[in-house]
């Protein structure tokens, strides 16, 4: 256990510390993919580009937010 939160849990605190060791190593990843190798090896091309379908989802989730 990570001494923040072993802290967070001794002092009696309700919810974990918001960043802890392993969020900031997660924090940390290269989280980065690349669809080169689809593209080459199986012909793959996507319907939609990245900031096309970035927008897309932007706006989708602007509605469902609306919703909850």
């Amino acid at each position: 256990m990570y001494k923040r939160q072993g802290l967070a849990r001794w002092i009696g605190a309700k919810a974990p510390p918001p960043l802890t060791q392993g969020r900031l190593k997660f924090l940390g990843l290269n989280l980065d993919f690349s669809i080169e190798k689809a593209k080459r090896e199986l012909g793959y091309q996507p319907r939609v580009s990245f900031d096309e379908g970035m927008r897309a989802t932007t706006e989708w989730y602007k509605r469902q937010k609306g919703a909850v």
